[in-house]
């Protein structure tokens, strides 16, 4: 019998709870320069702006080449990575847009990860895992959910959300911007103000900081075990 929720449907214009974690539960982000990678492959894929750039060999000029993209095909609404696994939410604009962003991020970033660390062998626990995310409540306390993960760290700027560098929760508070990111996919669902919605964020997701597993109960069917 397949593990739960490896067996995905896909569906255009639908969201997904994405996540995965380390093989044997081991750990995928050793250093801050991993999460910073990893993060590096999605703003590659999801900002229309990315360009990389490459210094010619023989003129020493720097050139910049546009990469692969899967802009348009998919879009990131928030994420939380942590030490041994990484939750996303997405928003499938195409039908196989998702499957493909995520295929390439875990195969660029397992070479990446097993080079560093001199391994062999696979560095995520299997296929990603997903569920498809079918009203806005769960949209809501999901992307509460995934922003909380951090507080189940000792490390006490952990539990200062605003202190976690390795989630979109800045995102959504306005302290920071990306064209990769979009977090008011969902913010404007239910706070059209876009000045206020910041705030009025901020204090959903900290009213709950106690509260994580009664978030999780509210959530159990799009949460991943």
């Amino acid at each position: 019998m397949p593990a739960k929720n490896t067996i995905k449907v896909y569906a255009d214009n639908s969201f997904y709870h994405i996540y995965n974690r380390g093989v044997n539960k081991q750990e995928i982000f050793v250093d801050s320069y991993d999460y910073y990678y990893f993060l590096y492959l999605l703003k590659k894929y999801l900002d229309p702006t990315f360009k990389k750039k490459f210094i010619d060999p023989v003129t020493g000029e720097a050139l910049f080449v546009e990469g692969a993209s899967f802009v348009g095909d998919v879009k990131l609404v928030a994420f939380a990575l942590m030490p041994n696994h990484y939750h996303l939410l997405l928003h499938n604009i195409s039908k196989y847009g998702m499957e493909k962003l995520l295929r390439r991020v875990g195969t660029s970033y397992s070479l990446y990860f097993n080079n560093k660390y001199d391994r062999v062998g696979g560095v995520f626990q299997g296929v990603y895992k997903g569920v498809m995310i079918t009203n806005q409540e769960h949209l809501l306390h999901l992307s509460c959910y995934i922003h909380l993960n951090p507080t189940e760290l000792s490390d006490i700027h952990a539990k200062n959300l605003t202190g976690y560098d390795y989630s979109s929760y800045k995102y959504f508070l306005g302290e920071r911007e990306g064209k990769w990111l979009h977090p008011n996919i969902l913010l404007d669902m239910f706070y059209p103000n876009e000045e206020k919605a910041g705030a009025c964020y901020a204090k959903f997701v900290e009213n709950h900081v106690k509260r994580f597993l009664e978030i999780r109960e509210r959530v159990k069917s799009v949460v991943l075990d």
